[in-house]
């Protein structure tokens, strides 16, 4: 088993948000041995121009562990920019 301390979970908003947080809450009822995962939030913006812009806070905290992402990269068809 992966320790705790070794997994980092990234969530985005919107659906992702129930999503992660039912799944979590679950893996935290079967690891009773492990501290509980927790999860940390990714900041999702656009640059002036369109373009994603996606930022992790203290990305230094990732390295050399297993990341896991849950966002929600729908939009409605009206938000898009063509």
């Amino acid at each position: 088993m992966i320790r705790s301390e070794d997994i980092k979970i990234f969530c985005g908003g919107g659906n992702a948000n129930h999503l992660a947080y039912g799944i979590v809450t679950a893996l935290n009822t079967f690891r009773v041995t492990e501290p509980d995962l927790t999860i940390s939030h990714i900041n999702f913006g656009r640059f002036s121009r369109g373009e994603p812009d996606i930022r992790i806070p203290r990305y230094q905290e990732i390295v050399g562990k297993h990341v896991i992402f849950f966002s929600d990269t729908h939009e409605p068809m009206y938000r898009l920019q063509l």
